[in-house]
């Protein structure tokens, strides 16, 4: 019963997917997405750089707090992320990527990986304010502390995304015009469970 219902489910996003892919947006559709996605990249980026400028830039700031270590790698997830927005813009609104498939595996790892990088280091931030209230719990707060847990939260975004550099690949649309898209594409089901429970359990491992 239970494997009619993920073949059930699995035709369904399918169908969804081959819907979306020969049913493109409305240009006015594309036009929002493209705005959107521009002004996303641009404030993220500005903002983030500037973070990243005090932060680095001022070596006194790190050696006072361990948490502008934190506050720095939030930075450079939240730059990594929004550095991919103009390729899936340019994707988005000609439906085609022309970007190849090296392109392809890195913007999906980056894309979706850096999420869970800000997760990671916002549970490090949060256990550091948690740390602070116990002045015996010092130790823990101190900048090596901080550069190897940040090294740990990109070692973890580096195993994470090995399904990715995988799986994700440029294909053909099904149109039949000679657009490319980049899509992740598991081998079986059962791989795609996997890789989502994996996802899940990390997370649940963050929030308790």
């Amino acid at each position: 019963m239970s494997n009619n219902n993920s073949n059930n489910t699995t035709s369904l996003v399918v169908d969804a997917v081959q819907f979306v892919v020969v049913n493109p947006a409305s240009s006015t559709s594309r036009s929002v997405i493209l705005v959107t996605y521009l002004l996303t990249f641009l404030i993220g980026v500005a903002g983030n750089a500037l973070v990243l400028y005090v932060v680095v830039g001022h070596p006194q700031l790190r050696a006072k707090s361990v948490a502008n270590y934190y506050i720095g790698n939030l930075a450079v997830a939240d730059v990594s992320f929004v550095a991919t927005l103009p390729l899936f813009c340019w994707t988005t609104y000609t439906s085609d990527w022309p970007f190849g498939n090296f392109a392809c595996k890195l913007a999906y790892s980056v894309h979706d990986g850096v999420r869970l990088v800000g997760v990671f280091t916002l549970v490090a931030l949060s256990i550091d304010r948690y740390v602070a209230s116990y002045y015996n719990l010092g130790r823990f707060r101190t900048a090596a502390v901080g550069r190897a847990v940040c090294a740990g939260i990109w070692l973890s975004f580096a195993v994470m995304t090995v399904p990715y550099w995988m799986y994700a690949a440029v294909y053909p649309r099904p149109s039949g015009t000679s657009h490319r898209s980049c899509r992740f594409e598991w081998p079986d089901v059962d791989q795609t469970h996997r890789h989502t429970s994996s996802k899940l359990t990390w997370i649940r491992v963050c929030i308790y």
